[in-house]
């Protein structure tokens, strides 16, 4: 095989699938690449274990020959990425070696056997599933700091979105949740039904990659999620396991509720917390809510109390107490992006529902911790 190329193009699409590549005693194919040149255009495939990415260059090259190689994804990545010229010559020799040239610049990599290699399928017959690339980034920003850390869970339903177009006609909804807080966003959708669950390093991966926030489409094939953006192609593995079902918590009817300033709450937190309780690794606060205050103590049996009172509205006429993480309540605070935050409860130990005034199509809730 022999092709020239325009160095910043290749660069361009050589760098998506650079991005998932990583050294595995595992699986030496992890740490490769396999270039497929054809008639129209050159291929850059590369894998792990949850995600395999072909890149199409077609655009700034020009084939000589066609043919197929693997090579040490590292050091091509390096030495295209350093070349001083323009354009640069790939030309494969005996089939062992590849020669890369550019200007006076030339350097010969081994290749390795790809025989064996099982590439993941990237056809489908179509794309008939289509997911905005603004939905994509408000996944990624809002439900992904939901998600536990914890690497032991990473074969869990927690460790992933849930995807989900079955429930609701003409509306897909993306869920995280680590059992104990939770966010939900819909929006309009019209396409196959389908229930999912993505890893959550999937979401990262193809937001990072979606720079121009393009549509994605999408295709399930041998249970497995198919996506395309522009000229990339992502074949991605799906978490199995029953998502656990928070639809009768979220449409549950709530009889109180309190509307409060979203700056002055968090920063109220921010000082809670300073002062809470640290004794493990879970900062609490106590809020206690009647007619129009709210009441947030933080405590701390070395480092002393604090205790505040802002304004809110409400319909609650019977004092309300309730424990909550601190840590998750912020976190879903901050995913709310309008001057006022709505609360939305049945008590001191329901679930609390969080989401903005105008109930737009992103909801959160936290469960309240209960002490003894």
């Amino acid at each position: 095989m022999h092709f020239t190329a325009d160095k910043n193009t290749f660069l361009l699409q050589l760098k998506k699938s650079f991005a998932i590549v990583k050294k595995s005693d595992v699986n030496p194919i992890y740490e490769n690449i396999l270039i497929e040149c054809n008639n129209d255009d050159v291929c850059l495939y590369t894998l792990n274990e949850i995600i395999a990415i072909k890149s199409i260059v077609n655009k700034g090259v020009k084939i000589e020959s066609t043919g197929k190689c693997m090579l040490n994804a590292q050091i091509f990545y390096k030495i295209i990425d350093k070349l001083s010229d323009n354009t640069f010559s790939f030309e494969t020799i005996d089939d062992n070696m590849v020669k890369i040239t550019s200007g006076s610049f030339v350097a010969n990599i081994n290749l390795f056997s790809y025989e064996e290699i099982n590439i993941f399928d990237f056809e489908t017959s179509e794309f008939n599933n289509t997911i905005s690339g603004v939905f994509l980034k408000e996944i990624n920003d809002k439900l992904l700091k939901i998600i536990p850390a914890s690497k032991i869970l990473e074969t869990s339903p927690f460790r992933g979105v849930l995807l989900d177009t079955s429930r609701t006609e003409n509306l897909i909804e993306a869920v995280a949740t680590d059992s104990y807080h939770l966010g939900c966003i819909s929006q309009k959708f019209s396409g196959d039904k389908f229930r999912i669950i993505v890893n959550s390093e999937i979401i990262k991966i193809l937001h990072t990659q979606n720079t121009n926030s393009e549509d994605l489409l999408i295709s399930l094939k041998n249970n497995r999620l198919l996506v395309k953006i522009a000229d990339t192609l992502y074949n991605c593995s799906l978490i199995e396991g029953a998502y656990p079902n928070t639809n009768k918590i979220i449409e549950a009817q709530y009889q109180f509720n309190f509307v409060v300033n979203r700056s002055i709450f968090i920063n109220a937190i921010d000082k809670a917390i300073a002062l809470s309780d640290d004794s493990s690794s879970t900062p609490i606060v106590n809020l206690t809510v009647l007619d129009h205050l709210l009441n947030i103590v933080g405590h701390n049996v070395e480092k002393g109390s604090s205790n505040e009172d802002i304004d809110v509205t409400s319909n609650i006429d019977s004092k309300i107490k309730i424990l909550l993480n601190a840590s998750n309540l912020l976190s879903l605070i901050k995913n709310i992006d309008t001057e006022n935050v709505l609360f939305k409860l049945n008590g001191s130990f329901s679930p609390v529902i969080i989401n903005n005034e105008n109930n737009s199509n992103y909801i959160s809730l936290i469960l309240p911790i209960r002490r003894s």
